[in-house]
């Protein structure tokens, strides 16, 4: 378990504890700085939780480290139905008003339509709920996964971005902390079942990670 943060001062706070690696084969150990784009305490607050299996982008050892985040349904998408509902997942990261997502397309290069996240809440069961007009993102069956798009349309549009491992540890952000890096697999078996949704297309790109489910 690392935290991979630096800043002040630290204290606990909780995290995964689950293990999820079956075995780790090929790592970049250079590792990479967590990107920020404006601000790490505003993009990242204290209490934050990037866990280990996050498919992530590495553009180079020690260089820079994106999260690359998706969403799963927690209720199947009906015409009729004026919001989408996403898993919740505790340390997850949460979907957000003014986020642009897209149903995870067959390959990394297939083109969909993109939708710009409205109105979130959180309903009993701690899931999210996305308000839409009805019929506005379409229908979508359970445990579809989307993904970050590069903009908002109703059809051309593609994945933000693309993975090219997945985060060996735990990234935990704990008070004082002002940046923090992370190490990224690229060969190796993990239990897919503990760690963020990975759709089909991001799986084809880091061929050399087994995906073990354990149901």
């Amino acid at each position: 378990m690392s935290f991979n943060t630096y800043g002040a001062r630290s204290e606990s706070l909780g995290m995964n504890l689950i293990p999820v690696w079956v075995k780790v084969d090929g790592v970049y150990q250079g590792g990479g700085k967590l990107y920020v784009n404006s601000s790490f305490t505003s993009e990242y607050p204290v209490g934050t939780v990037i866990p280990a299996g996050t498919p992530c982008y590495l553009d180079k050892a020690g260089g820079v480290l994106k999260p690359v985040y998706t969403y799963e349904l927690a209720k199947a998408l009906l015409a009729t139905d004026e919001k989408v509902v996403f898993k919740g997942n505790g340390y997850l990261k949460a979907i957000k008003q003014g986020d642009v997502v897209m149903v995870a397309p067959t390959t990394v290069t297939t083109t969909g339509a993109a939708y710009t996240v409205g109105t979130v809440t959180e309903d009993a069961d701690g899931n999210y709920e996305v308000a839409i007009t009805a019929n506005a993102w379409g229908t979508a069956a359970v445990g579809t996964i989307f993904v970050v798009a590069n903009s908002a349309g109703a059809s051309g549009k593609l994945p933000a971005l693309v993975p090219n491992g997945l985060l060996w540890h735990d990234i935990v952000v704990e008070e004082g902390d002002t940046s923090a890096t992370g190490a990224l697999v690229y060969e190796g078996a993990i239990l897919s079942d503990r760690v963020p949704p990975i759709p089909a297309c991001y799986a084809k790109e880091m061929s050399r990670i087994t995906l073990i489910k354990e149901a």
